[in-house]
């Protein structure tokens, strides 16, 4: 008995393990390419990527206002920020659009042309990324395409380098 529920457990184990890598794989796949999604301004106004202009590359920021390290990590951006020139910054939260917008005061970020904040109120990002932690990144170029996915902080010159 005892030999077949070791048995047992190894099974589900193995499926869950398994069926969690084809998930992962899947998620790699799908984001490949930048998605148009259905966002909101802090103050509610809806707002698709669609609006973009695709001829400049994207960095898609995943944070939460209570998150230390996702605090550093735009505070990084804020201090060399002249240096993301045409790079469209989106940076998204779940949170509310009052609490997004007054975090985006408080990183002084609140009026640059490229630095754009929005509210996953559906949690459409979230899922389609498979946010499992903050700050995500992910680095898009003007086809589009992926180059880079980063999961926790990383330094700007990197961020920069990529493109």
């Amino acid at each position: 008995m005892v030999l077949f529920l070791v048995i047992a457990f190894l099974g589900i184990m193995g499926y869950l393990i398994m069926d969690r890598v084809m998930e992962k794989n899947g998620v790699a796949e799908r984001i490949r390419q930048f998605p148009a999604f259905t966002l909101y301004k802090p103050g509610g106004e809806k707002f698709t990527t669609d609006e973009l202009p695709y001829d400049r590359p994207v960095i898609l920021i995943y944070f939460n206002s209570t998150c230390h390290l996702c605090e550093k990590e735009i505070q990084a951006i804020r201090d060399r920020k002249e240096e993301f020139g045409e790079i469209q910054l989106l940076l998204v939260s779940s949170e509310a659009g009052n609490v997004i917008g007054d975090f985006a005061k408080r990183m002084e970020l609140e009026g640059c042309k490229n630095i754009h904040w929005f509210q996953d109120r559906d949690m459409e990002v979230a899922v389609y990324y498979d946010v499992g932690s903050v700050p995500e990144i992910f680095l898009y170029g003007t086809d589009g395409k992926l180059v880079k996915r980063f999961q926790g902080t990383v330094k700007v010159e990197r961020l920069l380098e990529a493109y």
